[in-house]
């Protein structure tokens, strides 16, 4: 059966991550590491977000700590 030419199938773009394995040499892991692609590494985004909710994080403790301390 063939799908008419005028429908469009609704995951025309659907983005799926693919995991291939292959075995590399030194020099593809990396160039493959320091760009990021190897399974289990995060992506910046992840990176920013941890980043961002430690931040809130330190800046709530540094604000307790603040309005626990009274001035000299």
């Amino acid at each position: 059966m063939f799908q008419p030419s005028d429908s469009i199938h609704p995951d025309r773009f659907a983005q799926q991550e693919i995991y291939v394995e292959k075995w590399l040499t030194v020099k593809e892991y990396t160039h493959a590491h320091s760009r990021r692609l190897l399974i289990g590494q995060e992506t910046l985004k992840q990176q920013v977000d941890k980043a961002i909710i430690l931040a809130d994080k330190l800046t709530a403790e540094y604000d307790v700590l603040q309005v626990g301390s009274s001035p000299l």
